[in-house]
């Protein structure tokens, strides 16, 4: 927790105020693009993106699933035989 005691309110008026400023037109005249600024991401933060991303995508499959299964709509046909030829395979049979 962070306390202020006793801070003048003229201290407030005499900071630094952050102002936005619009990327440079430097060079627009002549044609060239204006310069922005550029971010580069760490392989590191890509990946962690990514894992975070799957595992959003997996949680919501999860919970389609089981809505399904609620439902009574999830073992169809399709899927019954689906398994089935995928356990004969898998036994070779």
């Amino acid at each position: 927790m962070i306390r202020l005691i006793n801070i003048p309110p003229s201290w407030m008026e005499t900071q630094p105020r952050v102002e936005r400023f619009a990327p440079s037109m430097e060079g627009v005249s002549q044609g060239k693009a204006p310069i922005a600024d550029q971010v580069e991401f760490s392989q590191e933060a890509l990946a962690l993106s990514r894992a975070v991303s799957d595992s959003t995508r997996r949680i919501m499959r999860i919970a389609a699933i089981r809505d399904e299964i609620r439902a009574g709509t999830y073992e169809t046909t399709q899927r019954v035989e689906g398994a089935v030829d995928r356990i004969l395979k898998l036994l070779s049979l």
